[in-house]
């Protein structure tokens, strides 16, 4: 059983993930296992809290799962680096990625890095040039609140 104190709080955390259903859904199905793992009929506080530690990444597990396995890598790298700076010159990152024994190549990797700002799994700001106008593509600071365990959760699938 769960009550409505506990239904508005399901409610509260689904929207605050992005509104999803899929995430509602899955909070649902979690908070009544960990009652029921507890012996209990009802759903309480614990059991939603506890839930939604892991119903929370469940866009970005399928999302990470959707992405190839080279994307996947440089998401992963990126993810690496954010534990030491939040917002990194996406030059600078390719110039790591160039150490690496990743094989990619400078219009591919600029493609992904779009492709994961489209995807919301980074965010992309252009810095402003000298001129005042936007400068190119290779100036980009990308900031990310992305994880390491949330990526690696599920790179190996």
């Amino acid at each position: 059983m769960i009550s409505d104190a506990m239904l508005a709080l399901i409610t509260e955390h689904t929207l605050k993930s992005g509104g999803d259903l899929r995430v509602g859904i899955d909070l649902l199905k979690r908070a009544g296992l960990n009652a029921e793992k507890n012996a209990r009929r009802s759903v309480e506080r614990d059991d939603v809290c506890l839930a939604y530690e892991v119903s929370k990444y469940l866009h970005l597990t399928a999302t990470i799962r959707a992405l190839r396995p080279e994307e996947r890598a440089l998401l992963r790298l990126i993810a690496e680096r954010s534990r030491e700076d939040t917002e990194m010159a996406a030059g600078k990152v390719h110039e790591a990625v160039k150490a690496t024994s990743m094989k990619l190549g400078y219009t591919r990797y600029y493609e992904m890095i779009r492709k994961f700002d489209a995807m919301r799994l980074i965010n992309l700001h252009y810095r402003e040039g000298r001129g005042g106008g936007p400068v190119s593509s290779h100036s980009g600071m990308i900031r990310t609140g992305l994880s390491k365990r949330s990526i690696s959760a599920d790179s190996t699938n």
